[in-house]
């Protein structure tokens, strides 16, 4: 009965829609297509109480990832045997409710509570199980290579469909368990029973059972692991995140669990945020490995090449785009995320970090310009320097600049091309004047405000040239810069081998006044 179970789901679930002419599939292609399933549309199998679909399988991904769907209801039971995987990767990430997840290596043993948006990394030899916890849980999992879903086809209590899209059914299931005869058989799927595990049901306030003295989840940065082998977990915006934008000066915010350096170049997964946007103006992607995305906040439209069709996704629903396949996506609410699933190296999260910007914030810059506005004002003043716009845009970009003292050297470099600290601040006065000329508040605040700490930070007086044109072209507004080189000059002054003392006759007489009553 089992196996007639079995095969009977594996028919149902990977049998290609016979009209080919739609993305939208209510059965899974048993071959690599274009192809968009909705959330809880498509037939499942029951292992106990939880409901697993697969949106994306073995077949219709030529075996590159699986993306299954596990919805169940809070259970005082472990959810599966604690167990772990030689060749498969497993990825957790928390659509809704919340689970208990632990992972165990290398004598080491880390479990978290999940709540939505946070994510888990399972290496191969990695032992662990989860617990659900919520009334509606719903965790996504991606597992590299593809094919996994067979497990569930073998272990499978019943198939379920639901005329409603019911994420899962009511009533007493029995928990999934393990004779030892099925124990047994779990290997030829790559699942070897670790039953000597315990998990550690301590949690603390944070939510974590680490031992460490760190126990950063969601309390602090989640880094993601150095390397292939280690598991490691991200708090929803806890992790690394980039800001990048589209050829249309829209925002998107990537936040990554797996690079090439923690799956050894064999998949990516994260999270895509991404600002409203009009379908007309979204970028379009061709990429060498298969694409998945999954909408997991707001709504996201999308469009797939050969298909003449503009389809609205909404959360839980998911699209699949072969490799070397023309795509679009867009965010079409006001706040939308998507998380992303790439096979190989060169994905569209790769692609997107490469250029982007390593990002501070979940949310993108609240700028009064966008950077199209911005272009069109570099070519009308012919006498605004390329340094000096350069600023412009980084703060454009990312709603700051860098530090005025040290800290920031680096950066400053980086942004403007200058290293000499007397050249960054003749930069700056001229960055100050560009702001004050275009009547740009906000941005003139913010360089006025790192222009004084940079006075105040050197150990020499700003050359007298800068003193000329800060008292020529600034405004009333910036007295205390005006202090700020009377004290300064009056403290450590020392006339520059660079500098005649006829300049002194160019002085302004603001300048020279305030020098004189400071030593009156």
């Amino acid at each position: 009965m089992l196996f007639s179970l079995a095969f009977t789901a594996l028919l149902g679930l990977t049998t290609a829609q016979a009209n080919n002419n739609s993305l939208i599939v209510t059965k899974v292609p048993d071959y690599v297509r274009p192809y968009i399933v909705r959330a809880y549309s498509i037939d499942g199998v029951r292992v106990g109480s939880q409901i697993y679909r697969f949106p994306v399988t073995g077949p219709s991904s030529d075996n590159a990832f699986t993306l299954i769907s596990t919805a169940a209801p809070a259970s005082s039971d472990l959810g599966v045997l604690p167990h772990i995987h030689q060749e498969h990767y497993e990825n957790f990430y928390c659509l809704r409710g919340r689970f208990n997840l632990w992972a165990s290596k290398d004598n080491a043993t880390s479990g978290r509570v999940f709540t939505p948006g946070d994510y888990g990394a399972v290496p191969q030899n990695t032992t662990h199980t989860f617990q659900i916890l919520d009334p509606f849980t719903e965790m996504v999992g991606v597992i590299q290579p593809g094919g996994f879903e067979d497990l569930f086809y073998f272990l499978a209590s019943a198939n379920y469909s639901s005329t409603t899209d019911a994420p899962f059914p009511q009533g007493n299931f029995s928990s999934p368990g393990g004779d030892a005869e099925t124990i047994s058989k779990l290997t030829q799927f790559d699942v070897y029973a670790q039953l000597a595990f315990s998990p550690d049901f301590a949690f603390d306030n944070n939510g974590t059972t680490d031992t460490s003295s760190e126990r950063t989840w969601h309390n602090g940065p989640n880094a993601l692991a150095a390397d292939s082998e280690t598991p490691f977990f991200v708090g929803k915006s806890y992790g690394p995140k980039y800001l990048a934008t589209t050829a249309s000066n829209t925002y998107l915010i990537v936040e990554p669990f797996i690079t090439a350096k923690q799956s050894a170049g064999n998949f990516s997964e994260g999270t895509i945020t991404l600002q409203q946007q009009s379908a007309g103006s979204a970028d379009k992607y061709s990429l060498p490995g298969h694409t998945a995305l999954e909408v997991v906040d707001g709504m996201v439209g999308v469009n797939v090449g050969g298909f003449n069709e503009t389809v609205m996704l909404a959360i839980g629903d998911v699209v699949f785009v072969p490799a070397n396949t023309t795509f679009s996506f867009w965010g079409e609410a006001a706040y939308s995320k998507v998380l992303a699933i790439g096979q190989g190296k060169d994905t569209l999260q790769s692609k997107l970090i490469e250029g982007g910007k390593t990002w501070g914030s979940a949310i993108w810059p609240n700028a009064l310009f966008t950077l199209r506005y911005a272009v069109t004002l570099y070519y009308l003043p012919e006498d605004v320097d390329t340094s000096v716009f350069n600023v412009f845009v980084e703060w454009l970009h990312t709603q700051d600049l860098p530090a005025g003292d040290a800290s920031g050297d680096d950066d400053w470099a980086e942004i403007s091309g200058i290293k000499d600290h007397q050249e960054r601040c003749e930069l700056l006065t001229d960055v100050l004047t560009f702001a004050d000329r275009f009547i740009m508040d906000e941005f003139s605040q913010t360089v006025h405000d790192i222009l004084v700490d940079y006075i105040g930070s050197q150990q020499f007086a700003p050359p007298f040239n800068v003193i000329i044109s800060i008292h020529q072209y600034l405004s009333d507004n910036h007295s205390e810069i005006f202090q700020l080189l009377v004290d300064k000059h009056c403290k450590i002054w020392k006339l520059a081998d660079t500098e005649d003392e006829k300049v002194f006759s160019d002085l302004p007489v603001k300048f020279m006044t305030g020098v004189i009553r400071k030593f009156r």
